[in-house]
């Protein structure tokens, strides 16, 4: 067990760094990233499983990050919740 504890390597989701949020931007950042990533792999000949999970992770959460991601992923949620809105007088509640 000590060796073990001795080579043990703590990953980014070990370490609390996989925390899901609940705030609907940031979601759907992560979403466009994510895809966006994705998308680039692909074009690439490359497969997302093939890419360190860390490394992965680290990626989407820089992308999410970038201001152009967020202002459109604050541009999906918008249209999603007004798209909703509009629907919510036909359920007679």
């Amino acid at each position: 067990m000590a060796e073990y504890d001795r080579e043990y390597v703590f990953s980014l989701a070990s370490v609390g760094g996989g925390r899901k949020s609940s705030d609907p931007v940031e979601v759907e950042a992560k979403r466009i990233a994510k895809a966006a990533i994705t998308a680039k792999l692909k074009a690439d000949g490359r497969l997302v499983k093939d890419v360190d999970k860390d490394a992965l992770a680290a990626a989407v959460a820089k992308l999410a990050d970038s201001p152009k991601v967020i202002a459109a992923a604050t541009k999906a949620v918008k249209e999603r919740n007004a798209a909703a809105q509009a629907d919510l007088g036909d359920l007679g509640l």
